[in-house]
């Protein structure tokens, strides 16, 4: 008898088949949840997923039609190459609205990513580029899109925050992202954005390098700026940040206020490492839609670095992403969207355990599975 199923097994029901009937030995949904169960229990390739489907034969009936058996490694491989990954990320995004995540005042940090694995020298295809957004203090993954193989980040960023409620959420980007359009976007949909700014920006960095460069070294000229300091000292590198702000009036010489929809402050950080065999200084520059405090804008930037280690460290070392070879058709992206429905379930375990362990420990005890799948 099937008991009653959690809302992610209901969502994933929904997902059109793409498949004709005749070749519909195994439901749709029972390969997503099986898929989607193995990698929450550490499998990461098809073959290891059928293993699992079979050895956990009577347990997955609890929730999907298993009537026909466990399906092969060849045909989870069919399925995830013909699935639309539009239609399994508008299943991500539902199961995400289920969660009623508040943004107002929180960062989500969008990064792009290289799946290593997913090239086909055969077939000539490139390694995928996914584009997400992170919930920084929530630490789920909000949504993802594919880089198209002959375009860059900046046409795919538009299509992700597009799919997002952006409203009172403060949207940081690396320099690829700073674009008029995407920060008209951001602020036309009710958010703030902090974006970098890299030389080659021409005008729009020389004009906020200018005003900051003199409030960092000589204070006492121009519009006096906020201060902010921070200091980091692990695995034999101290690390001392310096920021600055100032209002985006210090450019109004430069005309930008109309280019650049909500501007209201210029931000910059020097970084100064010291290791024992080196000192190394860096600066770095932005511009904000948040009002010229220095505090928040500061917070910002730094939960933005945080994506590395929260998101895409995580991926590659315990889901083992750039190791996966799933490489043909629609399977890559599909994948990739599976692996963010699973970080996002063992995120919502507040337990004081690694992803790994989680991933284990879930292969192990069938109760603590049910609990992922049900929170």
């Amino acid at each position: 008898m099937v008991c009653t199923r959690p809302d992610v097994i209901e969502v994933l029901s929904g997902v059109p088949d793409p498949r004709i009937d005749r070749t519909k030995a195994h439901s749709l949904c029972a390969i997503l949840v099986g898929t989607l169960v193995a990698v929450i229990c550490d499998c990461d390739c098809y073959v290891e997923v059928a293993d699992f489907m079979e050895s956990q034969r009577d347990w997955l009936s609890q929730y999907v039609d298993m009537t026909n058996g466990a399906p092969s490694h060849d045909t989870i491989s069919r399925v995830f190459r013909l699935l639309d990954p539009v239609a399994l990320s508008k299943a991500f995004y539902e199961c995400l609205e289920l969660l009623q995540i508040k943004l107002t005042g929180k960062v989500v940090a969008i990064d792009g990513k290289c799946v290593r694995g997913s090239f086909d020298r055969v077939a000539g295809q490139k390694a995928i580029h996914m584009v997400s957004a992170w919930a920084v203090e929530r630490g789920l993954v909000l949504g993802q899109v594919k880089v198209d193989e002959k375009s860059n980040e900046i046409k795919a960023i538009p299509k992700l925050l597009e799919m997002l409620d952006l409203k009172g959420a403060i949207i940081t980007i690396d320099a690829m992202g700073t674009q008029r359009k995407i920060a008209k976007l951001i602020h036309e949909k009710g958010g703030d954005y902090v974006l970098a700014v890299k030389e080659n920006q021409g005008g729009l960095h020389d004009a906020v390098k200018s005003v900051l460069d003199i409030a960092f070294d000589t204070p006492h000229e121009g519009p006096q700026p906020e201060e902010a300091t921070s200091f980091d000292n692990h695995h034999g590198r101290t690390e001392y940040r310096r920021f600055v702000s100032l209002s985006a009036e210090a450019i109004a010489w430069a005309k930008l206020d109309g280019k650049w929809p909500g501007l209201r402050s210029l931000v910059a950080v020097e970084r100064r490492c010291i290791t024992h065999k080196k000192t190394t200084v860096e600066r770095r520059y932005f511009i904000s839609s948040l009002p010229p405090s220095v505090k928040p804008v500061a917070k910002a930037i730094r939960s933005h670095w945080g994506v590395e280690n929260g998101l895409h460290w995580v991926l590659d070392i315990s889901f083992r992403e750039d190791h996966s070879r799933v490489r043909k058709d629609h399977s890559p992206e599909n994948m990739a969207v599976i692996r963010h429905f699973t970080m996002n379930m063992l995120k919502r375990d507040t337990s004081n355990i690694s992803i790994r362990r989680k991933r284990k420990k879930a292969a192990r005890e069938a109760a603590y599975r049910e609990q992922l799948l049900k929170n």
